[in-house]
């Protein structure tokens, strides 16, 4: 019996070394799996994050372009005018504690609208609305980077609605949607980063 049990124990403990030997094989592919998933994930997110920049980059290149600049460089060289300017803030003051003061039947209000007709701004306000909805909408769809499309397009943006809320004021009575997407872009920059 002897003889027979020491035959066993060559064998039991190659058969018990190639239990592990496959046990820990199988460890070392589940573990390769995971590592390669884990790679192609933060790949994955790299080039996305990547795209999402360019993406706000073409946005940069459109503002820079025409038609966008030019509309955008006719509404600013109204409002830069001397006389526009200190008309507009003479009412800015006057009004200052009116919280209706853009609305059409205010002094101020009535001056933005005389403004914009009087130089014919309202193609070009509503081109640049049209500019900030599909930006809005590339972000909100995480197409376009967040943080590089505020950084871009907040200022600007902040300043148009400021100088047309009059305008907007109007459109919404017969359209509830105009300018939504500036108003979503800035509730967006308005938002803290994260």
């Amino acid at each position: 019996m002897s003889a027979h049990s020491n035959e066993a124990e060559p064998r039991d403990a190659w058969s018990h070394f190639a239990t592990r030997s496959a046990l820990l094989a199988t460890w070392v592919e589940v573990i390769g799996l995971v590592a390669a998933g884990l790679f192609a994930v933060v790949q994955y997110l790299a080039h996305t994050e990547n795209a999402r920049v360019e993406k706000t980059i073409d946005f940069l290149k459109s503002w820079s372009a025409e038609p966008i600049a030019g509309c955008y460089a006719k509404i600013s060289s109204v409002w830069n005018d001397k006389s526009v300017q200190t008309n507009f803030l003479h009412l800015v003051e006057q009004t200052r504690d009116d919280e209706h003061a853009m609305r059409a039947d205010r002094p101020l209000g009535r001056f933005v609208l005389e403004t914009i007709e009087r130089y014919q701004l309202e193609q070009p306000i509503y081109r640049l609305n049209e500019f900030y909805a599909t930006i809005s909408a590339c972000v909100d769809r995480n197409v376009c980077d967040r943080s590089l499309a505020a950084a871009f397009f907040c200022s600007d943006a902040s300043s148009f609605e400021e100088r047309t809320l009059a305008l907007t004021l109007v459109k919404r009575e017969g359209d509830p949607d105009y300018a939504i997407g500036l108003r979503k872009l800035l509730e967006t920059c308005r938002r803290p980063r994260t």
